[in-house]
Protein backbone atom coordinates (compact mmCIF):
# COMPACT_ATOMS: atom_id res chain seq x y z
CA UNK A 1 0.00 0.00 0.00
CA UNK A 2 1.04 3.44 -0.29
CA UNK A 3 1.15 3.99 3.37
CA UNK A 4 3.73 0.93 3.78
CA UNK A 5 5.77 2.14 0.56
CA UNK A 6 5.73 5.48 2.50
CA UNK A 7 6.70 4.36 5.81
CA UNK A 8 9.48 2.00 4.80
CA UNK A 9 10.87 4.98 2.26
CA UNK A 10 10.73 7.38 5.17
CA UNK A 11 12.94 5.11 7.52
CA UNK A 12 15.44 4.50 5.38
CA UNK A 13 16.01 8.54 4.91
CA UNK A 14 15.87 8.47 8.69
CA UNK A 15 18.59 5.88 9.44
CA UNK A 16 20.09 8.20 7.20
CA UNK A 17 19.85 11.71 8.67
CA UNK A 18 20.35 9.86 12.05
CA UNK A 19 23.50 8.00 12.35
CA UNK A 20 25.32 11.45 12.56
CA UNK A 21 23.55 11.77 15.70
CA UNK A 22 23.99 7.98 17.13
CA UNK A 23 27.62 7.89 15.56
CA UNK A 24 28.37 11.34 18.09
CA UNK A 25 26.43 10.07 21.12
CA UNK A 26 28.30 6.52 20.95
CA UNK A 27 31.63 8.73 20.72
CA UNK A 28 30.08 10.52 23.91
CA UNK A 29 29.85 6.68 25.17
CA UNK A 30 33.54 5.78 24.86
CA UNK A 31 34.58 9.73 26.33
CA UNK A 32 32.39 9.05 29.36
CA UNK A 33 33.78 6.30 29.88
CA UNK A 34 36.85 7.06 29.51
CA UNK A 35 36.66 9.93 31.79
CA UNK A 36 34.93 8.28 34.52
CA UNK A 37 37.64 5.31 34.64
CA UNK A 38 40.01 8.05 34.98
CA UNK A 39 38.51 9.88 37.82
CA UNK A 40 37.41 12.86 35.54
CA UNK A 41 33.77 12.96 36.32
CA UNK A 42 33.42 16.75 35.86
CA UNK A 43 34.75 16.23 32.29
CA UNK A 44 32.49 12.92 31.56
CA UNK A 45 29.63 15.71 32.48
CA UNK A 46 30.47 18.06 30.21
CA UNK A 47 30.94 15.99 26.85
CA UNK A 48 27.11 15.96 27.58
CA UNK A 49 26.78 19.46 27.22
CA UNK A 50 29.48 19.53 24.32
CA UNK A 51 28.19 16.69 22.30
CA UNK A 52 24.24 18.43 22.84
CA UNK A 53 25.51 21.83 21.29
CA UNK A 54 26.40 20.02 18.55
CA UNK A 55 23.44 17.52 18.42
CA UNK A 56 21.39 20.37 18.37
CA UNK A 57 23.16 22.67 15.70
CA UNK A 58 22.48 19.52 13.30
CA UNK A 59 19.22 19.34 14.01
CA UNK A 60 18.55 23.14 13.39
CA UNK A 61 20.25 22.58 9.81
CA UNK A 62 18.29 19.53 9.36
CA UNK A 63 15.04 20.96 10.49
CA UNK A 64 15.49 23.60 7.49
CA UNK A 65 17.45 21.29 4.94
CA UNK A 66 15.09 17.84 4.90
CA UNK A 67 11.59 19.48 4.60
CA UNK A 68 12.94 21.61 1.41
CA UNK A 69 14.74 18.43 0.19
CA UNK A 70 12.04 16.09 0.23
CA UNK A 71 10.24 15.74 -2.93
CA UNK A 72 13.95 14.74 -4.33
CA UNK A 73 14.34 12.71 -1.23
CA UNK A 74 11.12 10.92 -2.48
CA UNK A 75 12.00 10.99 -5.83
CA UNK A 76 15.17 9.41 -5.91
CA UNK A 77 12.83 6.29 -4.07
CA UNK A 78 11.10 6.14 -7.97
CA UNK A 79 8.11 7.87 -5.86
CA UNK A 80 8.05 11.16 -7.08
CA UNK A 81 5.18 10.69 -8.86
CA UNK A 82 2.71 8.95 -6.66
CA UNK A 83 0.71 11.59 -5.32
CA UNK A 84 -0.08 9.78 -2.19
CA UNK A 85 3.24 9.28 -1.23
CA UNK A 86 4.52 12.62 -1.84
CA UNK A 87 1.97 13.86 0.15
CA UNK A 88 1.98 11.82 3.11
CA UNK A 89 5.86 11.49 2.93
CA UNK A 90 6.59 15.16 2.47
CA UNK A 91 4.42 15.54 5.82
CA UNK A 92 6.13 12.68 8.01
CA UNK A 93 9.59 14.45 6.49
CA UNK A 94 8.47 17.36 7.66
CA UNK A 95 6.98 16.25 10.99
CA UNK A 96 10.46 14.15 11.95
CA UNK A 97 12.71 16.54 11.16
CA UNK A 98 11.10 18.51 13.70
CA UNK A 99 11.35 15.52 16.13
CA UNK A 100 15.06 14.59 15.70
CA UNK A 101 16.13 16.90 18.16
CA UNK A 102 14.18 15.01 20.84
CA UNK A 103 15.95 12.07 19.13
CA UNK A 104 19.29 13.14 19.37
CA UNK A 105 19.58 14.15 22.81
CA UNK A 106 17.90 11.16 23.80
CA UNK A 107 20.90 9.16 22.01
CA UNK A 108 23.27 11.52 23.71
CA UNK A 109 22.22 10.76 27.49
CA UNK A 110 21.17 7.27 26.25
CA UNK A 111 25.16 6.23 25.02
CA UNK A 112 26.35 8.67 28.07
CA UNK A 113 24.55 6.53 30.62
CA UNK A 114 25.89 3.30 29.29
CA UNK A 115 29.19 4.92 28.88
CA UNK A 116 29.45 5.75 32.30
CA UNK A 117 28.47 1.95 33.54
CA UNK A 118 24.56 2.94 33.82
CA UNK A 119 23.89 0.07 31.00
CA UNK A 120 20.66 -1.11 33.30
CA UNK A 121 19.07 2.33 32.87
CA UNK A 122 19.44 2.81 29.53
CA UNK A 123 18.12 -0.81 29.00
CA UNK A 124 15.04 0.23 30.92
CA UNK A 125 14.83 4.12 29.21
CA UNK A 126 14.87 1.62 25.64
CA UNK A 127 11.83 -0.68 27.12
CA UNK A 128 9.80 2.38 28.25
CA UNK A 129 10.05 3.67 24.77
CA UNK A 130 8.47 0.88 23.37
CA UNK A 131 5.35 0.86 25.81
CA UNK A 132 4.75 4.19 25.19
CA UNK A 133 5.12 4.12 21.83
CA UNK A 134 3.00 1.13 20.76
CA UNK A 135 0.21 2.28 22.84
CA UNK A 136 0.45 5.96 21.99
CA UNK A 137 0.21 4.63 18.11
CA UNK A 138 -2.65 2.15 18.71
CA UNK A 139 -4.30 5.17 20.66
CA UNK A 140 -3.72 7.54 17.83
CA UNK A 141 -4.65 4.96 14.41
CA UNK A 142 -7.67 2.94 16.16
CA UNK A 143 -9.06 5.32 18.84
CA UNK A 144 -9.29 8.57 17.59
CA UNK A 145 -8.46 7.53 14.03
CA UNK A 146 -5.68 10.91 14.02
CA UNK A 147 -4.04 9.47 10.77
CA UNK A 148 -0.94 8.99 8.65
CA UNK A 149 0.91 10.95 10.83
CA UNK A 150 0.16 8.52 13.92
CA UNK A 151 2.67 6.38 13.46
CA UNK A 152 5.39 8.90 13.71
CA UNK A 153 3.64 11.04 16.44
CA UNK A 154 4.16 7.93 19.03
CA UNK A 155 7.56 7.92 17.80
CA UNK A 156 8.23 11.09 18.37
CA UNK A 157 6.43 10.52 22.11
CA UNK A 158 8.46 7.54 22.43
CA UNK A 159 11.98 9.67 22.18
CA UNK A 160 10.19 12.46 24.44
CA UNK A 161 9.61 9.77 27.17
CA UNK A 162 12.94 8.28 27.49
CA UNK A 163 14.83 12.01 27.07
CA UNK A 164 12.67 13.26 29.72
CA UNK A 165 13.63 9.98 32.09
CA UNK A 166 17.63 10.29 31.24
CA UNK A 167 17.24 13.79 31.79
CA UNK A 168 15.80 13.90 34.73
CA UNK A 169 18.53 11.02 35.96
CA UNK A 170 21.27 12.75 34.50
CA UNK A 171 20.76 16.10 36.49
CA UNK A 172 19.72 13.51 39.78
CA UNK A 173 23.20 12.14 38.68
CA UNK A 174 21.56 8.50 39.03
CA UNK A 175 24.59 7.65 36.66
CA UNK A 176 26.92 8.69 39.12
CA UNK A 177 28.86 5.63 41.10
CA UNK A 178 27.80 2.97 38.45
CA UNK A 179 30.87 2.32 36.71
CA UNK A 180 31.99 -1.29 36.27
CA UNK A 181 35.86 -0.45 38.02
CA UNK A 182 35.66 2.03 41.01
CA UNK A 183 38.83 3.94 41.36
CA UNK A 184 40.28 3.89 44.94
CA UNK A 185 41.64 6.95 46.14
CA UNK A 186 45.17 7.76 47.23
CA UNK A 187 46.48 9.75 49.71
Amino acid sequence: TDMTATFSMVGKIENFVTMPMMNLAMALSMFAGQNIGAGEEKRAKQGVYDVAKIQTAFCLIVVFILPAMARMLIGLFGMGDDAIVVRIGTQAIALCSKMYIMFALMQTLSNFMRGVGDAKFSMFTTICMVFIRIPITYFLVYIIQYGEMSIWIGMGFGWLTVLTINAIHFFRGGWKGKAFVQLKKTA
